[in-house]
């Protein structure tokens, strides 16, 4: 039996035992709430720009992203970048407004094929999207909605297989989206095309690009100088050229067609002759009228345009030809859909 001095003594030990039970829960339940608020979802912004990784830029807008009901929810624009008007009406007007709103002052308008510079994004009180864009030609700047703009999405792989250098492409990308006005009945919007198959040994040799020029027919009528050609050559003198511009007059003597598809242009006839006058050898080329646009037409001839050195070169050979009217493909991504 305990006495009264070891009772007490063993009350105040099972206390104390408690209490630093207790205290152990306590920070446990701490430590535990800690590591929960560690490990909730954080809001962290992205940048496809690989010369930034830091993720505690504290430049960055905060107003793209938002967390709602535990989950998080990301938006992230990055501006300034490239665009094009567009619209269902080739002749449209599109409004340029003072605010992000359907009833904002106007500031004028664009045409469609107009190249701009998105510098931001805003909604009006209905949810409708609007660009704060920047005319790359006249520098004006506004509001414009956004199903008026295409954003460009270069097929980087599609430049690199066709060989195209920088400041080529950047000429490339100007005409690409560009109005084409052929003739008061023809007008249609560039869409500029690559070959995504070169055959061995061909090497680029030669790349024009006009882009709205104005010249005086026979006849005495204005029309637009528009077009790109990219000529090829090999080590044996082979070659040929491919582009798009404005057709004159008149169509080819056609010897024979050879029915191709190209995925991007769909079906499409090379036109082939045993015997050309003027080359004084075989000819192929990519037919005139057979699925083309209303205002141009995409090309491909072999032998192709003749150099600086004016020097004619050899017809490629015709398997070679389908292959690379078949690997044909659109420059910019985004506008292969027809608008």
């Amino acid at each position: 039996m305990l006495n009264k001095s070891t009772y007490i003594l063993f009350t105040f030990t099972a206390l104390l035992g408690l209490y630093a039970c207790e205290t152990y829960q306590v920070g446990s339940s701490t430590r535990s709430l800690q590591q929960e608020q560690q490990s909730s979802p954080k809001v962290i912004e992205y940048s496809d720009d690989t010369s930034d990784t830091s993720l505690s830029n504290q430049n960055r807008n905060p107003d793209v992203l938002s967390a709602t009901d535990n989950k998080t929810e990301l938006k992230v624009n990055h501006f300034p970048k490239p665009a094009k008007l567009v619209a269902e009406d080739i002749n449209a007007r599109i409004n340029l407004s003072a605010r992000p709103s359907a009833q904002a002052d106007s500031r004028g308008y664009g045409l469609v094929g107009d190249a701009v510079t998105l510098l931001n994004m805003a909604q009006d009180d209905q949810g409708q999207e609007y660009y704060q864009v920047k005319f790359d030609t006249s520098g004006a700047e506004g509001w414009i909605e956004s199903s008026f703009i295409k954003i460009r999405d270069l097929n980087e792989s599609l430049i690199q297989i066709a060989q195209i250098g920088q400041e080529d492409t950047k000429a490339l990308i100007q005409l690409d989206g560009a109005r084409v006005d052929a003739t008061e009945l023809r007008k249609d919007i560039f869409e500029v095309i690559l070959p995504g198959y070169i055959p061995d040994g061909y090497e680029l040799r030669q790349v024009l690009v006009q882009n709205g020029d104005k010249y005086q027919t026979e006849a005495g009528a204005y029309t637009t100088l528009a077009g790109y050609s990219l000529t090829y050559r090999d080590a044996n003198n082979h070659c040929f050229t491919v582009g798009a511009y404005i057709p004159p007059s008149g169509a080819p003597v056609e010897i024979e067609n050879i029915e191709v598809y190209s995925p991007a242009l769909g079906n499409l006839l090379l036109t082939y002759a045993e015997f050309d006058e003027y080359t004084g050898q075989a000819k192929i080329q990519l037919d005139a009228i057979t699925g083309q646009p209303d205002g141009y037409v995409y090309e491909f001839t072999s032998p192709g345009y003749r150099d600086e050195q004016n020097e004619l070169c050899k017809t490629i050979n015709l398997q070679e030809a389908i292959k690379i009217v078949e690997s044909m493909d659109f420059i910019n991504e985004r506008l292969k859909n027809k608008f």
